[in-house]
């Protein structure tokens, strides 16, 4: 069994104490659901800085971006609640879909985006009136969450994502090398060797994963 390490110790250090401070700043503040500040600590949280700010700005976006729409909705029907869960519905798959399209980090935008509305759209149906409140306490319960996480790593050892972007690059320029000689030289290779091209392939998809995040990165970006 695999010991953590330092690192495991500082990452889970820096979640607690991101989780307990947004819990602590949703109850001062009386918002209705606390734990979702806490839920969303535990979603944002990474090892990387880059990782949490664009998890961070995307995900803030797209509750924003849904609370509005629940209002929209519930103010153009808000006499006929089946085309307000019709229209939630609709939207909120939409969402989804672009969501397993776009692999860069606007994709939680997407996520945020369908699961807010739902939650917002359709638990207020039987009440529209009450919507306004529910969106703006989604919001503000992310946004703390979005907040804490952003702080703790910003203060408490925050880690470029550089030397894993480097170290992948390093690896995946090795193992290119030697499928481009097998391919000069004309070898097929055997089960190994087309297991290790599948590797680089999955490296290649990982780190183009890691170069959407780079602008965000507080050393690089």
């Amino acid at each position: 069994m695999n010991r953590w390490g330092p690192s495991q110790w500082l990452f889970s250090f820096k979640l607690y104490l991101s989780a307990m401070l947004a819990y602590a700043l949703s109850v001062h503040l009386a918002l209705p659901q606390s734990y979702w500040a806490v839920v969303t600590c535990c979603s944002v949280m990474n090892p990387l800085s880059g990782a949490i700010r664009s998890k961070s700005l995307y995900r803030g976006l797209g509750t924003f971006c849904a609370g509005v729409a629940a209002l929209l909705l519930a103010s153009a029907f808000a006499d006929a609640p089946l085309l307000i869960i019709i229209g939630s519905g609709l939207l909120a798959v939409a969402a989804f879909g672009l969501a397993l399209l776009d692999r860069t980090p606007r994709m939680y935008a997407f996520q945020l985006f369908g699961v807010t509305l739902l939650l917002v759209a359709v638990s207020g149906v039987d009440h529209p009136e009450l919507m306004f409140d529910t969106a703006v306490a989604r919001i503000c319960e992310i946004g703390v969450g979005l907040f804490s996480c952003t702080v703790v790593d910003s203060i408490l050892a925050p880690r470029s994502l550089a030397p894993a972007m480097r170290g992948r690059l390093n690896g995946w320029l090795v193992d290119m090398e030697t499928w481009m000689d097998d391919a000069l030289l004309g070898w097929r290779g055997d089960a190994a060797s087309r297991k290790d091209r599948h590797r680089i392939i999955a490296d290649l998809t990982a780190m183009s994963a890691l170069a959407g995040q780079l602008s965000y990165d507080p050393v690089v970006g």
